[in-house]
């Protein structure tokens, strides 16, 4: 009974201990279910975790492709830096050229090539030029013969002996003749101030135009009968002349009036004013065509009120030095200037004349002492063949004869006018040249064109040596074999005249050239 109640005290606690493990059983299964689930998630958390390492990974090696490249990039970057940094360099030493140019043009940096080169090249033939022309017109205005009616030298005998051939022919003798004194002054003076405006860089391409067109018109004059053509120095002239035009003021070695004055109205080139006409057309003539580096190569709008674009470099003002070398480059050329002026002076006045050395035996006038000669109806033919005519006449005084033109199957003088070795100047109606009757030593009777062949003057019998000269340059010709050339430097014969000698004891002009 003890046992049964014992066991009946029992049996709840076992109940209780019984429902507990039930409890801890489901506990255990909750727990196993939740630990399942973990381990599912856990699984799953791995399988992420793989596929983040292998993304990782493939990140990883595009890194490491992607630090390659910006490895690569950034040494090209640090060329192209250092090539920008060469290029800044070199745009900086170009703007201090353009800056400097101006300034130094005169004066050009021993270092620099580039700007010395072009500064200087021009500046012995713009030298050259200006002394040239300025000695050129001083010549004129001393030479005693220039403007003396009397003298062979006469501008109006230069005048005529150029038209001869020239084709400004009609233009010389129906224009330029009756005024050949206004032209002769107006040449001389024209070279003089061509010549000083080239020199000093005045209205630079002004003069080099109009030297350019004085050069051209002495060559289809004076030199226009010279062979071959390079003989001739005009020719030469007007090609110098052209390139000043073209170079303009500002590149040829020298300072230039010019490009002190465009300094001096458009400073650092701008202005807030609207330039004259007048002002912006003489700015352009001197900036035109002037390399890049020079400060005044802006440009010009005559359309706008600002007629220099941006970009002009002001010359600055800080060097007293370029302005002292200014000076002295200045008075140094006026010195050069002065010195050959007052040594051209006296050696022309007071030398000796070219053409004093060679006699005047061309006068219209005969020795008293010579034999005359009896006319016999006899033509010269055209190539200037001598006619012979004996001598029965006593000797006589001869009245000499004027010079006056002469037209076909006029006389040009009697025969009695003309002795033996002496001549007779007529002038040709037709063409306004000069002309020559020779009575040759051998009797016979020649006439040619008095116009030398090389240059343009006239020439003279020498009664001494029986030929003909020209005072300018000492062309010397036969006149007994159709006037060949002796000496040059004339290259080419002068032109022959036929005459007839008629039964009256007149000589005249039978034709001539055509």
């Amino acid at each position: 009974m003890i046992k049964l109640e014992a066991k009946n005290t029992a049996l709840p606690k076992l109940k209780a201990t019984q429902a507990e493990l039930e409890d801890t059983q489901a506990e255990l299964e909750a727990s196993q279910a939740e630990l399942e689930a973990l381990q599912s998630k856990l699984e799953t958390l791995q399988s992420r975790l793989k596929a983040s390492q292998t993304e990782l990974q493939t990140t990883q090696t595009e890194l490491a492709t992607s630090q390659t490249e910006l490895q690569t990039t950034k040494t090209e970057l640090e060329i192209s830096q250092k090539q920008v940094v060469q290029l800044k360099k070199q745009l900086q030493k170009l703007t201090r050229l353009q800056a400097k140019t101006t300034i130094d043009l005169s004066h050009p940096s021993p270092t620099n090539e580039t700007m010395r080169f072009p500064a200087w090249i021009l500046l012995p033939m713009r030298i050259f030029l200006g002394l040239t022309f300025i000695y050129a017109g001083i010549q004129k205005l001393t030479d005693p013969q220039f403007f003396n009616p009397a003298m062979p030298g006469y501008i109006a005998n230069q005048i005529k002996g150029m038209a001869h051939g020239s084709p400004l022919h009609n233009f010389l003798i129906d224009v330029a003749l009756p005024h050949a004194v206004f032209f002769g002054w107006t040449t001389a003076l024209g070279e003089i101030a061509i010549g000083l405006g080239t020199y000093a860089g005045f209205l630079f391409r002004p003069a080099a135009f109009f030297g350019l067109i004085l050069s051209l018109t002495f060559f289809l004059s004076a030199s226009w009968n010279t062979y071959p053509y390079f003989f001739g120095s005009d020719i030469v002239f007007v090609f110098c002349w052209l390139t000043m035009i073209l170079s303009g003021p500002l590149n040829t070695g020298l300072p230039s009036i010019d490009h002190w004055l465009v300094d001096q109205m458009v400073p650092g080139g701008h202005t807030r004013q609207k330039l004259p006409l007048v002002l912006q057309l003489y700015i352009l003539l001197v900036v035109a065509g002037t390399p890049q580096q020079s400060s005044y190569t802006a440009g010009i709008s005559l359309f706008r009120t600002n007629p220099l674009l941006q970009g002009h470099q002001h010359k600055p003002k800080t060097s007293e030095m370029t302005r002292r070398g200014i000076l002295k480059d200045w008075a140094a050329s006026a010195a050069a200037v002065a010195s050959i002026t007052l040594l051209g002076i006296p050696l022309r006045i007071f030398g000796n004349d070219p053409n004093a050395s060679i006699p005047d035996t061309s006068a219209n006038t005969a020795s008293s002492t010579s034999t005359i000669s009896t006319p016999s109806p006899t033509n010269t033919p055209n190539t200037a063949s001598p006619t012979i005519t004996p001598n029965t006449a006593p000797h006589t005084s001869i009245t000499p004869l004027p010079v006056r033109p002469v037209a076909v199957g006029q006389s040009i003088a009697p025969v009695s006018a003309v002795p033996i070795n002496s001549s007779v100047n007529f002038i040709i109606a037709s063409s306004q040249d000069d002309a020559i009757l020779i009575h040759l030593p051998n009797d016979t009777f020649v006439a040619y064109d008095a116009t030398c062949t090389h240059a343009g003057c006239t020439v003279k019998y020498q009664q001494n040596t029986h030929i003909l000269t020209c005072p300018c340059h000492d062309s010397q010709f036969d006149p007994i074999h159709n006037g060949r050339v002796l000496q040059g430097p004339a290259v080419a014969p002068l032109t022959p005249l036929s005459i007839h000698v008629e039964s009256t004891g007149a000589i005249k002009l039978k034709s001539t050239p055509s």
